[in-house]
Parts: structure tokens; sequence; C-alpha cells
């Protein structure tokens, strides 16, 4: 794991039940001519070694004292936190259909040529794609690391699932890209004044689009996502619905805006690292509600590991219809004025 990701995403806490490092056991002098106490020529014999526990199919034995709480949550913590978490609703995926890409060659390239394409097809809507009980358990036990070095490691069901950028490239046939061409425009943009912000505004948006207020003190640094240009509002869906998480995107973070700039200039966007991102986001969310995202992804990722499922109690979730050719077409055309519809608006 980069020290890029560690920084980013938070490392694990150390585990604090672990058994101690034990030291070897000193040998006893014997006198001359006596035997040692077990009566066997001398020989001694070793106490029986502590049970250890696998989880799933790992090959590395955990000590006893980190036996699961139960086959379902990783300790009681874990359950209370599925407890919180088990009635919130999802920020659901959204694929571009078929008609779509085959209609949009524009859209189609990028997605082949970053190897986009599984995740795509996880997205699609289709009969039983998404577990959301399954995936609610994933998040409760998520929100803290196994222990040292798991930091993306999750206890599910009892196997364990990992998520980290690797994982999820290597799961998803991606290859590893640096993840800087993102970080940078996003930092940059940030903390950039209004002209600098412009900028990407400006690249993404219909011309006259205006600036919004995130609140009444703030700056305008949100957009309208009617107001994108087609294949960016395109991009702009994919990215909030299954990449980077965000339940309200009708008025669009230029922050985020700043990563369909990367993707449509054809700049590297590290999909693991970003997926992984926006799940650890989730998992250690503390609010008092919140949206779960990546139902589709998170679900797929827990068969490719064989996690059970009981098909009559867990309960399904579906991502929303795809984008079609023909609601595409739609995008980018006047659908009233662009000004003077809110309160909080900015212009330039």
């Amino acid at each position: 794991m980069s020290s890029r990701i560690t920084r980013l995403l938070g490392k694990g806490k150390k585990s604090d039940n672990t058994d101690p490092p034990q030291q070897p056991p000193k040998k006893k002098k014997l006198s001359k001519g006596v035997g040692s106490q077990s009566g066997h020529g001398g020989s001694s014999h070793a106490p029986p070694p502590a049970p250890v526990f696998n989880i799933g199919s790992s090959d590395t034995p955990r000590p006893s004292l980190l036996q699961p709480f139960s086959d379902k949550f990783f300790c009681e913590e874990r359950m209370a936190r599925y407890v919180k978490i088990r009635e919130f609703g999802f920020n659901r995926e959204k694929a571009f259909d078929y008609d779509l890409l085959n209609g949009v060659p524009e859209i189609h390239e990028h997605l082949i040529a970053r190897k986009w394409e599984k995740l795509n097809h996880i997205c699609q809507k289709k009969k039983d794609s998404g577990n959301a009980t399954l995936v609610r358990e994933f998040y409760a036990n998520a929100s803290k690391s196994l222990g040292a070095g798991s930091n993306f490691v999750v206890y599910v069901r009892g196997n364990e699932v990992d998520y980290s950028p690797e994982a999820l490239n290597s799961f998803l046939g991606v290859a590893g890209v640096p993840e800087g061409a993102f970080k940078i425009e996003k930092k940059a943009v940030k903390v950039a004044d209004e002209p600098g912000r412009r900028v990407v505004r400006d690249f993404v948006a219909l011309p006259g689009t205006p600036w919004y207020k995130g609140a009444p003190t703030t700056l305008p640094t949100k957009i309208q996502l009617r107001n994108f240009k087609p294949v960016a509002r395109a991009w702009a869906e994919f990215f909030v619905r299954n990449i980077v998480s965000i339940s309200n995107s009708s008025k669009y973070q230029i922050e985020n805006a700043a990563a369909v700039k990367v993707i449509m200039e054809g700049r590297p966007l590290n999909l693991g690292y970003w997926l992984c991102y926006s799940i650890r986001s989730i998992a250690t969310n503390a609010a008092n509600t919140f949206t779960l995202g990546h139902c589709n992804l998170i679900t797929a990722l827990c068969r490719a590991r064989h996690v059970p499922e009981t098909k009559y109690q867990d309960e399904g979730q579906l991502p929303v219809k795809a984008l079609s050719l023909k609601v595409f077409q739609g995008f980018g055309a006047p659908q009233g004025p662009r000004a003077g519809a809110s309160s909080g608006k900015g212009r330039s």
C-alpha cells in the first residue's frame, strides 16, 4: 500500500487484543545422571500451540483472541454499526446503455481505452444484480480495519473481502495508473479563485451557465447538472454514481467537475484508488444519517469471493436504468431560464 493512499484514506488502528510475542523457554541445566522431569530420556515436550482461526480462504492464521463475534459481524461494535445503517438508502449506480455506447463513440472509446467496460457492465440494471443486506453488512464491518496491515480487508459472512485499490483494479481488469492527475486538479480547483474555477466550469458546462452557492456565506462553487454539455453530463452522472458516490448531484461541485475534465481530456484516473476512497469514506462516515453507495460493485466483489447469500432473506437492490441514447440526445436542450432560479446563484 502506498503511503499516499494510506495518508488519504487513514491508517487502520492496531488491534489491542493481539497476543504479545512469546519468548522461547529457557533450557534448564540438568545435574549429571539426572533425567528430565518428563522421564522420557531427557526430552522435553513443548506446550500445545494456541488455537488459530482462519477467516475465509486466507492462509494467514489469526490469534484466537481475534475470533469473530458471529458469522456476520467481526465484533459487537460492528453489529451495532449495522443496526444504525440497516435502514439507510443507496445512491444507486447508473451505467451507460449499450445503444448509447454504439451511438456515441466519444464516450465508448474512452470507456474502452480506460478498460472500464466491466464496471459499466456491473452497474447495469438486471435481476439480482445487487444485494442490499449483504452490502450493509460489508459497510458495518468495514467501519474499522481488521488490524495492522489490513486497512481494506473486510470480514463478510465468514470470508475476507479485499477492497484495496490494487484488489479493485485487479477485479475490474484495470491497470493501476498514477492517481495524481485528478488529485492535483481537485486540490487546485478547491483553492482557486473564480477565474481559476471558471476554467473547469467552462470546459464542462454550456455557455452562460451560472454559479451556485452551497450556503449563503460560501463561495459559489456549484453548477446545475442540467447545464452540462451532453458528453460532460453523461460522464458527470457516471462519476458520482459509480466511482465517487455522491447522492445529491443536481448542483454539481466544481471539484467533481474537475474529474469529468480529466476523463474527457484522456488523462489518467486510477479507478481502484477512487473506488476505494469512496467506499472507505462511506464506511467511516460518522454522521447520524448518510447515503450508502456501490451496491452492485460490492455485491459483485463479494460474489467473486464466494460470500454466501440468503436468497429469500437478503434484500435486493437494483441500479437506476442505464443512460440510453434517446435520453442522451435530450441533453443540452433548453430547459427554462438558466438565470434567476436560485437565491444562492453567482454569475460571472
